[in-house]
């Protein structure tokens, strides 16, 4: 016969499954029930959320080897079963993956975007990130680069992503117009000499190799 109990918190009159067990009492369980205390916690963990955080940093800092240690060693063991979880997470999202991810590909503005060491600002989407420079680019052109297409900023500024200041040429031309550039100061009125624009979409200079 299973054993009742009333919670002193929300009054109501549980089983022993609505109970954590606790060997100090009495009847073996503890004496809120499961959901008051989850409660609980979680209002404590509110009221307290700085310090929390404050002791999770400290902790990650002093055990940071040790952590990244232990993630290696638990995806080396698991490598198998975390690879067959992934495929299947992708499978069954398919469609909710493309939704996002064409979201995010026509709403570039909208993304908390980083800087990283190279100078240039770049925002991320699921599951990987994509330059601002190109996303802009490619909406103005209305379609996504090919393998062979670039995109160079004329000021030399990586996070000057304004359509007057990009330039969308092949990769072998950039490199090209680079190898140029560094022996030169003035860029915008290079670039004008060296390969005047072939056409203009939407003030944004298309360019081609000759």
């Amino acid at each position: 016969m299973s054993v009742k109990k009333r919670c002193p918190s929300c009054g109501l009159l549980k089983t022993e499954e609505g109970y954590h067990r606790n060997r100090s009492k009495k009847d073996g369980l503890s004496s809120y029930c499961i959901l008051c205390k989850r409660k609980k916690r979680q209002q404590y963990y509110r009221d307290n959320r700085e310090k929390f955080q404050a002791y999770l940093r400290e902790y990650r800092k002093r055990n940071k080897k040790r952590i990244r240690e232990t993630i290696r060693n638990y995806y080396r063991e698991n490598r198998p079963a975390l690879l067959a979880y992934y495929k299947g997470y992708r499978q069954g999202k398919r469609a909710y993956i493309r939704k996002y991810r064409q979201h995010r590909y026509n709403n570039p503005s909208s993304e908390k975007r980083l800087i990283q060491k190279s100078g240039r600002r770049r925002y991320y989407v699921f599951p990987g990130g994509r330059s601002v420079h190109v996303v802009i680019a490619e909406k103005i052109l209305g379609r996504r680069f090919k393998k062979n297409e670039c995109v160079h900023h004329i000021d030399g500024d990586g996070l000057n992503n304004h359509h007057d200041n990009l330039l969308i040429c092949s990769r072998g031309y950039h490199c090209h117009l680079h190898s140029i550039l560094r022996r030169k100061k003035k860029q915008h009125e290079v670039i004008q000499k060296i390969h005047p624009p072939k056409k203009i979409l939407s003030r944004t200079i298309i360019c081609q190799q000759v």
